[in-house]
């Protein structure tokens, strides 16, 4: 056998030898074609550099003989031709009069010098020249053209090669054309006078060319012509798997808060939007630009004409009876709804292949109805009632009226002023439930000012004369509004239905159901209902049609569950395709009874509420809930009902994303945690869990792209006991190297509870480990939030996660926090433009639930949960430091009151006001102080509470209050005024009404608050390990784009992580995710098979040619070894003389398996590789 070997090889050669032979006799009278791109850039003559010049750009066609062998370097003709009309013009001719006609010469010599000598002048050098020495005037013309590959980019010349023999010289030509190689050009004419040694004239043109084509001759005889293209052959399978998102989301009640709350600053401009802004754009299921009738046909708003004015927000003249789009998106929307347009659309009502109709999230009448109110001037654009300066039939609303008897004061929020539009899904059964109504959800309207009729004691957004059966408790319906402490001077009770402004059909309420994608007002141009094309319809969609539908990303959820309200996550649809829940033909949605994305979130909603007594406890027979008033915990061992119980709560958010690394890293018998494990389906029958025998990840799809996507629509609770599930690693020291690259680790921040300080209110405390810090600040310090999520998605990032498969297994995870509920107060010592100091007052809670205990034991207090909170007055310069309204004072005093609300349960109970007060300072810039004053005005509740709050960059740092109910006694650790037998304005005697203390600015400035525990997890498991060390020490790293996509645009902010304090971003947010997932999934594949030998863009792992570059994985015959390493043409397993045969036969041609290079036709470039390859057994190398 190995003689045979050597016989073959040496027949092959010769072979190869006498081929090459007869190619090159073949050849000997062609001329090759070269067509440049010439840049003209510059111009100098004997007096410099030509400033007038204005550089262009040409075309310059070059012929030439390829089967020079390296002598005789003067011997070769060419042809130099302006490309398209067989001449070259040359710029010269205008300068130098005596040169020939424009096409120059027909034929000019080609000077190829190769230096072999001296390597770093090796290049290809074409130079044409023409000369004329006039003997009688003693005078020397000439004239040059030169092309110079031997030509740096950066100035001075390169190394090309040293030898041009006729295939290295084609390889190279076509090496120089693909790299865009840069090429030197020089055009030079001159008369000499050499009886004077002077030049006369002598001018330059220069620049630089490109190689755009090249033309080889054909072998002679000619072959026949080539037969047409053959059928294009089908790509090799795709290497590149398709990416995996798995979508990890919160699942409690805080979904099913208000979209737009009264005091974030949406617009980042600096100031707090307290009320609707037409300026702004409020994203949400109505077109922000269109204006609507509501119908009592069908009771479904309907778009009826284009709005109007300055932001295309008003509904003018014959529209004058109809309301504003962008108005009801901020008047009705919540959370969940702009989760649910964002994602896919919104949640359909109705849904046919003609008609959709989306409906508002369903809303229980307890403090997650919300109201909101607008007095604004521009009032009737926006809503179809008209206004006066008196109330009447005709105009039944108000601004700012002066004629109407009573308490109103010109240019204040009276309380017959404005329109209020309150929210919920009221049901005047006895026998129902949250999760068991099917009322619909309501939008009511009411003249006047009723802004605080979802801050009632029980039920929110009733009216005064419900049916009486089950709204007769003592101070329901009522807010306890005292104007002149609230500085609002709004209604104290629920408005009548007389009051109600009425449907067209003199209904009092509307359903908040509308028609999007209808034809008549669909404008491409402005489609803020995301309406596409299905057939001849038009349907709305989100994020996961657009990615989804095309498989160009597989989707998965997985979520929180209501019988492990407090444990981890259940997975809710494997990753894959989206196929189960779209009709890809009319865009309907499938609602198949199997596991779903849509289907999931349209199940979700608040669980456990009653309507009869309008509580969560037990007692309340028709919610079917245990979750009693004041409870401080849902643990049984923190004295709560057990996990189960209080369902609507617990965001155990770190223990969610660890399910998504099971699902991602669990081998074998495949199953969820135990733990976790869960059904819901005995809560909402939509709830479904998904099987885990489907694994996401095979050796077929090993370096798929693996992605976590955290949308959190609250605040992590409950998620610092069970992350340790997972035993790869312990995610209390993952975190705590969070904390140490953060630089956080032994610093002050604002947080519930230390190892040291376990007092769960928002103080400073020293942060000696993030891993064991809990208490997320300030929205929910006694819940035990965790930032655990942080630490595992760096390991989840920098650690291989499936070390039983090839390659390297990690994951990427971005992170979207929606809008908190939460305020934290910044308070400038001065103008804010210009304040050099400020402090930050948070405001707190404490339900003396323990305190009042026998025996008292304080660790059992709570910390309530903010129900509302309202921006009475924002920061105003006033006159003094008991001045309340505008003046000027040289920039040194300044006010603001906000209005407070607090619930006394943590969780559960009737999720109602049971507090409220407000909460106002006073800045003295000239001494760095702030005066700050509290008045609990109202309670209803059983217990002492105490309103007070957290206050940081004084002297005095820390929670304080001298303010409560119910006789609370509060003794202050840093001597500033406590509580003794404090009680609200409600009540009599003790220590009430307005308390105050003046507190000294300190120089060392405010403790901060920690960051979203998603903004640690996307900067620390999303970075790109450049120096390769694990760790996100170089910006570069993680912030090489902003917050939309934009790169090279650094902002400071994390690229996988979305700050939603405006949560209508969150659609761009994940649009700009997912094409960073999809962008991402060739780089991640890469990442993760590792070494690319031959440095072509595919791993070893996946290349079917290792050692020679081929991108395109161009294999014709299927076996395995891509065409440029696979010269096998009769797959024999061996490249001999029956495969030169072969390629004879096919030289000239199409075919796609001699064509080796894949350009397209079979020429000497192949044959220099056949060569390479000859006498070689096939391998993925094509080197053996």
């Amino acid at each position: 056998m190995k003689n045979l070997g050597r016989t073959a090889l040496r027949l092959a050669c010769a072979g190869g030898l006498l081929l090459l032979e007869a190619l090159n006799s073949a050849r000997a009278d062609s001329l090759a074609h070269l067509v440049f791109e010439l840049q003209v850039e510059r111009r100098e003559t004997l007096n410099g550099l030509d400033p007038t010049f204005v550089p262009y750009t040409t075309e310059l066609k070059l012929d030439f003989d390829p089967t020079w062998t390296g002598a005789d370097a003067y011997d070769h003709l060419t042809q130099v031709s302006f490309a398209g009309n067989n001449h070259f013009t040359s710029p010269l001719s205008a300068d130098m009069p005596w040169l020939p006609p424009a096409d120059l010469a027909p034929e000019r010599r080609l000077a190829i010098y190769v230096n072999y000598t001296t390597p770093a002048m090796g290049g290809m050098y074409w130079d044409d020249r023409y000369r004329y020495d006039d003997t009688a005037t003693q005078r020397d013309h000439r004239y040059g053209i030169a092309l110079d590959t031997n030509y740096s980019a950066s100035g001075g010349f390169q190394t090309d090669i040293t030898s041009f023999k006729t295939d290295e010289l084609l390889a190279f030509l076509e090496k120089t054309r693909t790299d865009g190689a840069l090429i030197y050009y020089a055009e030079d004419g001159w008369v000499y006078d050499y009886a004077n040694h002077q030049y006369l004239q002598h001018v330059t043109y220069a620049g630089t060319a490109r190689i755009k084509t090249i033309t080889l001759p054909d072998p002679v005889p000619p072959p026949p012509p080539p037969p047409p293209p053959p059928p294009p052959v089908e790509p090799p399978p795709q290497l590149v798997p398709k990416p995996i998102a798995m979508l990890v989301m919160s699942r409690d009640q805080q979904y099913f808060f208000k979209a737009y709350n009264d005091f974030s600053d949406l617009d980042g401009d600096g100031e707090s939007e307290t009320t609707y802004k037409d300026a702004f754009e409020y994203y949400g299921y109505f077109h922000s630009q269109r204006c609507y009738r509501y119908s009592s046909v069908d009771n479904t708003f309907h778009a009826v004409g284009t709005a109007t004015g300055a932001h295309m927000h008003y509904c003018e003249g014959s529209l004058d009876d109809a309301w504003s789009g962008n108005f009801l998106n901020w008047a009705t929307m919540t959370r969940m709804d702009v989760v649910r347009k964002a994602l896919y659309g919104g949640l359909r009502s109705t849904d046919t292949a003609t008609a959709t109709v989306l409906e508002r999230a369903h809303l229980p009448t307890d403090a997650h109805a919300f109201a909101k109110y607008y007095n604004g001037a521009d009032l009737a654009k926006l809503v179809p009632y008209a206004v006066g300066s008196t109330q009447s039939t005709a105009t039944p609303l108000v601004v700012d009226a002066t004629s109407t008897s009573g308490t109103n004061v010109f240019g204040r929020d009276d309380a017959n002023e404005g329109i209020t539009i309150c929210n919920a899904s009221p049901d005047p059964a006895t026998t129902t439930s949250s999760q068991s109504t099917t009322q619909p959800p309501l939008l009511r309207a009411v003249a006047g000012n009723y802004q605080l009729w979802a801050l009632n004691e029980r039920w929110q957004c009733t009216w005064s004369d419900e049916p009486t059966n089950i709204h007769t408790l003592p101070s329901a319906n009522t807010n306890a509004n005292v104007p002149s402490y609230s500085g609002i001077f709004a209604a104290s009770s629920d408005p009548g239905t007389a009051q109600a402004l009425k449907t067209p059909g003199l209904a009092r309420d509307h359903l908040v159901r509308v028609a999007v994608c209808e034809a008549a007002f669909f404008d491409a141009a402005h489609n803020l209902e995301n309406c596409t094309a299905y057939g001849t319809n038009l349907k709305p969609e989100g994020v996961l049609q657009r990615y989804g539908l095309n498989n160009e990303i597989a989707f998965g959820l997985i979520t929180g569950s209501f019988h492990k309200n407090v444990s981890g996550g259940v997975l809710r649809k494997n990753q894959g395709p989206l196929t189960n829940e779209f009709d890809a033909t009319t865009g309907v949605f499938l609602n198949l009874p199997a596991p779903g994305i849509i289907g999931t979130l349209n199940a979700l909603r608040v669980w456990g509420y009653g309507y009869k007594y309008g509580t969560y406890r037990s007692g309340d027979s028709t919610g079917g809930e245990s979750c009693d008033w004041q409870l401080t915990d849902i643990l049984a061992t923190g004295g709560g009902p057990g996990e189960g119980y209080c369902a609507s709560w617990g965001n155990p958010f770190s223990e969610i994303y660890l399910e998504a690394l099971h699902y991602y890293t669990a081998t074998g018998t495949r199953m969820a945690t135990p733990t976790f494990n869960t059904t819901d389906t005995t809560y909402f029958p939509g709830l479904r869990t998904d099987t885990w025998s489907l694994a996401p990840l095979t050796d077929a799809n090993a370096c798929a792209s693996l992605n976590v996507v955290a949308v959190n629509a609250g605040i992590n609770s409950y998620d610092d006991d069970q992350t340790a599930l997972y035993t790869a690693f312990n995610p209390v020291t993952t975190t705590n190297a969070v904390g140490d690259g953060e630089g956080i680790s032994g610093h002050d921040y604002l947080v519930g509870r230390t190892a040291a300080n376990a007092n769960e209110i928002c103080t400073a405390k020293t942060v000696s480990a993030l891993g064991s810090t809990f208490g997320i600040c300030p929205e929910t310090p006694t819940l035990r939030g965790a930032y655990h999520v942080a630490g595992l998605a760096h390991y989840a990032h920098t650690h291989d996660l499936r070390t039983d498969l090839a390659g390297i297994q990690a994951v990427t995870t971005y992170g979207l926090p929606i809008a908190t509920n939460r305020p934290e107060i910044d308070v400038p010592i001065g103008p804010p433009a210009t304040a050099l100091r400020h402090i930050h007052i948070l405001p707190a809670y404490r339900l003396l639930r323990g305190s009042f205990a026998s025996p008292p034991d304080p660790t059992k207090d709570g910390g309530g949960s903010l129900v509302d909170y309202r921006i009475v007055q924002p920061h105003l310069e006033v006159a003094s430091m008991t001045s309340t309204v505008p003046a000027s004072s040289g920039g040194r005093y300044f006010y603001g009151k906000s209005l407070v609300a607090w619930d006394d349960s943590d969780q559960g109970g009737d999720f109602d006001q049971d507090m409220w007060g407000t909460l106002e300072y006073h800045v003295d810039a000239a001494t760095n102080q702030v005066l700050v004053t509290t008045t609990a005005v109202a309670e209803s509740t059983t217990t002492g509470q105490l309103f007070g709050f957290v206050v940081t960059g004084t002297t005095k740092d820390g929670f304080h209050a001298y303010s409560g109910s119910l006789g609370a006694n509060f003794v202050d650790a840093t001597d500033v005024t406590g509580c003794t037998n404090c009680r609200a304005l409600s009540e009599s005697g003790g220590q009430r009404g307005a308390q105050s203390y003046t507190f000294d600015v300190s120089a060392g400035g405010a403790s901060p608050l920690l960051r979203d525990p998603l903004y640690y997890a996307a900067k620390w498991g999303g970075f790109i390990d450049q120096n390769g060390n694990r760790t996100p020490d170089d910006p570069t790293e993680w912030d090489s784009a902003d917050v939309q996509g934009n790169t090279g645009t650094s902002d400071g902010i994390p690229d996988t992580f979305f700050p939603l304090s405006n949560p209508g971003l969150l659609e761009a947010a994940l649009v700009t995710a997912f094409d960073r997932i999809h962008s991402r999934a060739v780089p991640d594949w890469r990442t993760c098979a590792g070494a690319d030998t031959d440095g072509d863009g595919i791993p070893n792992l996946y290349d079917n040619c290792k050692l020679v570059p081929n991108a395109n994985q161009r294999d014709s015959n299927q076996d395995g070894f891509g065409n440029v390493c696979d010269a096998d043409l009769d797959n024999s397993g061996f490249v001999n003389t029956v495969d030169l045969a072969l390629f004879k036969q096919r030289f000239g041609t199409h075919d796609a398996d001699a064509d080796l290079n894949g350009d397209g036709f079979v020429n000497t470039v192949d044959l220099a590789k056949f060569k390479l390859l000859f006498g070689k057994a096939v391998g993925p190398s094509g080197y053996r």
